[in-house]
């Protein structure tokens, strides 16, 4: 990339951004650098959000911004860093009683084994076989269940979540589903999350799946030229 290619990417502000960027093309460096251009310019840290996807990605990010031969920027002074798992699981403890679970001992289901059996159990008590059990598991999975009740896949999934809120489980997708009907349903918790994310740098946004693109489009849509993606 030549450097005033790149310069031009780290220092607009003023529209949406997509970098496409391959393995090893310094992304994290990237999505770091727009952070400390975004800071230097006096931009509040508090209307900043960075999503990464994992753990070691997240943390790999926050050691780029702090570590004293890089960014060098002081670790209390870091916008919002979280994975897009994270951040759903934050959004639903703000109002856990609209997808029927409790705020006290809320949990994430992650054993994929456990969640076959649970998706099982969800079509034998609906009289539907294994096989859609299976497709409503891989509807799920790629975030693609369009919440239509007249859809086998759709009524296997809301059996299987009534099971789930009995012991005050979701698994690990529902984070990301879960939050975005929070946020659909609720305008200030929506106005509060955008308002974190009037700059939104999303890292591995060749990945994303329905559901995470829609989280997505709801925090960034007051804001769109604050949405930095790289992928």
């Amino acid at each position: 990339m030549a450097l005033n290619n790149y310069e031009e990417i780290v220092t607009n502000f003023a529209s949406t951004t997509l970098v496409l960027a391959g393995p090893g093309a310094g992304k994290t460096y990237l999505l770091a650098d727009r952070v400390k251009r975004l800071l230097d310019n006096g931009i509040d840290k508090g209307i900043i959000t960075v999503l990464t996807f994992g753990k070691d990605a997240n943390q790999h990010m926050i050691n780029e911004l702090t570590k004293p031969r890089g960014f060098n920027i002081p670790f209390k002074e870091l916008p919002h860093i979280s994975t897009m798992h994270s951040l759903g699981f934050e959004i639903v403890r703000e109002k856990p009683h609209d997808i029927n679970l409790l705020k006290t001992d809320l949990r994430v289901q992650e054993d994929e084994n456990v969640k076959r059996l649970m998706y099982r159990d969800a079509s034998l008590i609906l009289d539907y076989t294994e096989d859609d059990s299976k497709e409503a598991l891989k509807c799920k999975q790629y975030g693609d269940c369009k919440e239509n009740p007249e859809e086998k896949k759709c009524q296997i999934c809301e059996q299987y979540w009534k099971i789930m809120s009995k012991c005050n489980y979701m698994d690990f997708d529902d984070q990301i589903l879960f939050a975005c009907r929070i946020l659909e349903k609720n305008p200030p918790i929506l106005k509060k999350y955008q308002f974190r994310a009037k700059h939104l740098l999303v890292d591995e946004y060749q990945d994303i799946n329905t559901a995470q693109f829609r989280l997505i489009e709801l925090l960034s849509r007051e804001s769109r030229n604050g949405l930095f993606v790289v992928g």
